[in-house]
């Protein structure tokens, strides 16, 4: 919840983010330049949401069936096509304020 916390403490999490990103893209080399910052973003926040969602589900069944889900959804997301994008940055790294 923003502002749930110490002054500061929302951009602190924040920069925790952006680290996260940037070292969830060096694992993928040079697939990340294919997928561009933004779908990285996107993927990762997804990944980190359903993590915490799984945990808390209330039988392994249930669990499996929304990891399932999620990746189907996880699945249908592509990069914008090159003409869509030009212009918007893809080439540098996500800035999250």
């Amino acid at each position: 919840m923003p502002g749930g916390g110490p002054p500061g403490f929302d951009h602190l999490l924040r920069q925790q983010f952006r680290t996260w990103v940037i070292n969830n893209t060096d694992g993928l080399g040079s697939k990340a330049e294919e997928l561009g910052p933004t779908l990285l973003l996107i993927l990762t926040a997804v990944s980190n949401e359903a993590g915490r969602d799984v945990a808390v589900q209330t039988s392994k069944a249930r669990a499996t069936a929304f990891i399932d889900e999620v990746l189907q959804y996880m699945s249908q997301l592509r990069p914008l096509p090159e003409r869509q994008t030009r212009g918007r940055g893809r080439s540098g790294p996500v800035e999250i304020a």
